[in-house]
């Protein structure tokens, strides 16, 4: 006979208990909030914020708390907050970054409740963090980390969610309950939409200024079925009439409840069925998101979960119907008043309506006029509307249903959400159809088999030196790729199992991998590095020296100053090869790749004597001249980098940009503004619109300088190309309103510099900046603006490495 048993890890955590630090919060009036406070639709409300502004240890090495030493040597922080008479606590957080060696454990006194370590892998790229609610009237954080790395270890406490009804213990005193109409998904009702259940998750989220909130959201296919972590709910949940930077917390504050659920069939309108299961016993959970897009006309909003679920959850993506169709039936899958999940089912038509309407008028939701069986309540806002090819069609807006009546709720639609916004991020297609398939509906699938990741990355990384980071994959189903983004910009900066890259500045931040294997399945890792670099300081004030102008010691217009500015390195590292780079930060743009824009001194050199002729081609088009559309092709000395392109050959347009496809052919006459933008003709490339305008009888050189006339911002004696457009005006224009545009390129740091001189060279029916090949990302300095250009001022576009 073989001994069958289940291995049991004791974890035994031993923090220095002299050294905690006790935070008291006001206490809380239970009685009166559950009254007050508690509505019967919409998002439950379970909890008040306090807001809090002296708990906090910054990068700045500016602290509000005490580290100790541990017995094993690390520095450690532990916080007790504390609520009289409260329910729950929960703790969010701005600026949270934990370097490697750092680890955060959250627990009750007794440690009954016990989560963590939080390690390097939760950072999040906005800095907001929650640790969950904390049943009880208290809860501890302890921070650990390395003494070398504690000055790296950042949180800022700014909200405490003090809890005052533990809803899923028991009904609130004020008769709020999950109503005994409804109807366990463990019925026989619910056999057929396994699958559908199971992608249907509980959660609590916080609105800043607010307190807690409870919603329903599901899991959702996209049709790379992948297995991305979209979810799928309600805008009204903390996201319509928020800040973006609130929207961000209420994300980050997300804490998911999966298969909380009654694991027998309680008959419907019995006592049982009406009496909350306590989700105590529910283990499944995860917590934090990114909100990628909402639109509060049809109240959806879609999440990015942190995490994949975990495979033991055994859940599902839903499937989704987008089309403009009313359907003949229903069902909903949901949390009422944050309860165990429930089933309810209408059986008679759809109808097409805006929100509340009864009938016509409208087109954002649909109307689900009278519940056949079970219902919905406060706490299943975001909950899906299936039809009865098991796709989801919407999810719930709000309405008037409860056990004991016959009235409606109303579901923002599949199909008006899908791609009725005007741009990604206020519609669904951008991402749940991320490589424009078009299909119209998608089944619900289970996770993919995805592989298992996990990133190397050195220590002691320092500027100019080569950093190697390696990855260690296996399972999937092989044939991998894979996509680093090194600086946390969601840019790649480069692909294979292992990657060499030097770092120019300074980064405290996580490095972050995506694997993708043959079948399409993704799995991520993302871990912290700390790149060390010289402190430099400007030391005194500059010193200023006139170049030209009337000598009487004021700095007037149309003058040249020099000023001189001594720096310091006042820290314990160095590095060669090295520049400063000053900007006015008021001016500056930058693009998602980290590309920036600004205005900067002009130079302009002529080489319309010295430097080599380019006749124009004439471009595909008829019925003019090679000097009006046309296109000449420039092989370049040295290439340079255009987002994450190589680029050696360049193409200039008669119409003023230049294209880094070899083959471009100059035509497109009219600009596209403001960047990205697809264009219409000449698509393929990248472009650099030095000022695309719709311009004719231009004459183009180009030279390359080993130490450019012109001094970059970006580095001293480099090399650069310089690219003239000679008396050029615009179609149907005269000669005598002719322009000289020139770009200036220095290969070595990928800098731009864009200059303009004539009459009518001020931008105001011209595009001047940058965009990637797949025009889904760019900078713009002018757009189609009278005086945005001048004589007295150039352009510089300085690539973000």
């Amino acid at each position: 006979m073989f001994n069958k048993f289940l291995p049991v890890i004791l974890i035994v955590l031993s923090f220095n208990l002299d050294a905690i630090e006790y935070y008291s919060l006001p206490a809380v009036n239970v009685e009166k909030l559950k009254q007050t406070e508690i509505k019967p639709n919409g998002p439950l409300k379970y909890a008040v914020v306090t807001t809090v502004n002296d708990i906090y240890n910054s990068k700045q090495d500016r602290s509000k708390v005490s580290w100790q030493k541990n017995t094993a040597g690390q520095m450690e922080y532990t916080l007790r907050l504390s609520a009289d008479n409260a329910t729950s606590i929960n703790v969010g957080m701005t600026d949270f970054f934990l370097p490697p060696s750092a680890e955060l454990w959250i627990y009750n006194d007794d440690k009954s409740l016990l989560r963590g370590p939080y390690n390097d892998r939760y950072n999040p790229k906005n800095g907001h963090f929650w640790i969950g609610d904390v049943p009880g009237d208290h809860a501890n954080l302890t921070f650990t980390v390395k003494h070398q790395e504690q000055s790296y270890l950042s949180f800022n406490i700014n909200q405490v969610a003090r809890g005052f009804y533990e809803y899923w213990k028991s009904p609130a005193d004020n008769g709020l309950k999950s109503g005994s109409c409804n109807v366990d998904v463990a019925c026989p009702e619910g056999d057929d939409w396994r699958p559908e259940i199971s992608s249907v998750g509980q959660y609590s989220f916080q609105v800043p200024g607010e307190g807690g909130y409870v919603c329903t959201g599901q899991l959702i296919n996209n049709t790379t079925q992948d297995s991305t972590p979209y979810f799928l709910t309600a805008s009204h949940c903390g996201y319509t009439d928020s800040t973006s930077s609130d929207q961000d917390s209420v994300a980050a504050s997300v804490n998911i409840i999966w298969n909380y659920e009654s694991q027998t069939c309680r008959t419907p309108g019995s006592g049982s069925s009406g009496t909350p299961i306590n989700k105590g016993t529910f283990n499944q959970r995860q917590s934090g998101a990114t909100l990628v897009a909402h639109n509060p006309t049809s109240d959806f909003a879609l999440l990015l979960l942190n995490q994949t679920p975990s495979t033991s959850f055994d859940l599902h993506y839903s499937g989704w119907d987008r089309h403009n169709t009313s359907f003949n039936s229903g069902i909903t899958i949901h949390h009422p008043a944050g309860h165990a999940k429930r089933i309810s089912f209408e059986n008679d038509p759809l109808k097409i309506t805006g929100y509340l309407q009864t009938s016509g008028g409208g087109s954002t939701h649909l109307r689900v006029v009278d519940w056949d069986l079970g219902t919905t309540e406060g706490g299943s806002s975001g909950s899906g509307l299936w039809n009865s090819n098991y796709h989801l069609v919407g999810q719930l807006h709000g309405g008037y249903a409860a056990c004991g009546n016959n009235s409606s709720d109303w579901y923002g639609r599949f199909y008006y959400s899908w791609d009725k916004g005007n741009s990604a991020q206020s519609r669904l297609k951008d991402w749940l159809d991320p490589n424009n398939s078009q299909q119209m509906t998608l089944d619900t699938s289970g996770r993919c088999d995805a592989p298992i990741v996990n990133i190397t990355t050195p220590n002691n990384i320092k500027v100019g030196e080569t950093a190697v980071f390696s990855a260690q994959v296996s399972g999937g189903s092989g044939g991998y790729q894979y996509s680093w983004d090194l600086n946390g910009d969601g840019q790649p900066d480069g692909h294979g199992s292992s990657l060499s890259s030097r770092y120019s500045q300074a980064y405290v931040g996580n490095v972050t991998l995506t694997v993708v294997d043959s079948s399409g399945c993704r799995e991520v890792d993302s871990r912290a590095v700390i790149v060390k670099a010289p402190d430099i300081q400007i030391v005194g004030q500059p010193t200023f020296t006139q170049l030209c102008g009337n000598n009487d010691n004021n700095i007037d217009p149309g003058e040249r100053w020099r000023a001189s500015v001594t720096v310091k390195n006042i820290g314990n590292l160095s590095a060669s090869g090295g520049h400063l780079l000053f900007n006015n930060k008021a001016e500056q743009q930058l693009d998602k790749f980290g590309n920036s824009s600004a205005q900067c001194y002009t130079k302009f050199i002529d080489i319309s004597q010295n430097g080599t002729h380019h006749p124009w081609t004439l471009g595909p088009v008829t019925g003019t001249t090679a000097d009006d559309e046309g296109y000449a092709k420039i092989q370049l000395g040295q290439s340079f980098q255009h987002y994450d392109q190589t680029v050696s050959t360049l193409v200039a347009s008669t119409n003023g940009y230049l294209n880094t496809y070899g083959n471009a052919n100059g035509i497109d006459w009219d600009n596209d503004c403001p960047l990205p933008a697809s264009p219409d003709k000449d698509s393929t490339g990248g472009r650099i619109a030095v000022m695309h305008d719709d311009l004719n009888s231009s004459t183009f050189y180009h030279k390359s300088f080993n130490d450019c006339p012109r001094d970059a911002e970006t580095g001293e004696n480099l090399a650069c190309d310089v690219f003239l457009w000679k008396g050029a005006y615009y179609y149907g224009g005269a000669a005598i309103n002719s322009m000289d545009i020139q770009a200036i390129l220095y290969p070595h740091s990928s800098q731009w510099v864009f200059q303009h001189r004539g009459p009518g060279a001020d931008g105001a029916s011209a595009t001047v900046g940058i965009q990637n090949t797949a025009a889904t990302d760019g900078l713009t300095f002018a757009c189609d603006t009278a005086n945005s250009l001048s004589e007295e001022q150039a352009v510089c576009v300085y690539h973000k490495n």
